[in-house]
């Protein structure tokens, strides 16, 4: 009984032990953020007027998670860093304006940050709405990952 008891702890704690860190969904970031960032501005811009002057700037996004492995803040939040890449319609198919928006996204909470050039500012609706940095977001071991500030458009709903 000792020896099965022995055998079957030891392979518990070998589970445990040799366990492959876990690896990023990036359909489930990618669905993530599409939702909370871009969602809003589409539906806007299906709800204007079909003969309104405004011009629609077609363009054509797409997401790249930055990250293979999570990274942990100070809360113990798991969080990746994503980026999105912008393309206009009209210009050549191979010319992507990287890193337009950059931020992280933590998929347990289904929470989206986007970087701003104050700090992070958590995407609640609008992604274009005046709001407060969030501190400590997108902070692994007290340090913000991209330096680069990005500035937002006026509205993202006359980019659409």
């Amino acid at each position: 009984m000792n020896k099965w008891l022995l055998s079957l702890a030891l392979t518990l704690c070998a589970d445990v032990a040799f366990a492959e860190p876990s690896t990023v969904p990036v359909d489930a970031i990618t669905k993530l953020v599409d939702q909370a960032v871009l969602a809003s501005p589409r539906k806007a811009a299906a709800n204007r007027k079909r003969f309104s002057r405004a011009r629609v700037a077609a363009f054509s996004t797409r997401t790249r998670v930055l990250d293979t492995a999570f990274h942990v803040d100070a809360r113990g939040r798991q969080f990746v860093r994503f980026t999105l890449d912008k393309r206009a319609d009209f210009d050549s198919a191979d010319e992507w304006t990287e890193n337009w928006l950059t931020g992280c996204a933590y998929p347990n909470e289904r929470e989206v940050f986007l970087r701003r050039d104050e700090g992070y500012v958590r995407v609640k609706g609008d992604p274009w709405a005046k709001a407060k940095p969030t501190p400590g977001a997108c902070a692994a071991n007290g340090h913000l990952h991209s330096k680069a500030s990005v500035s937002a458009p006026p509205s993202l709903a006359r980019l659409m």
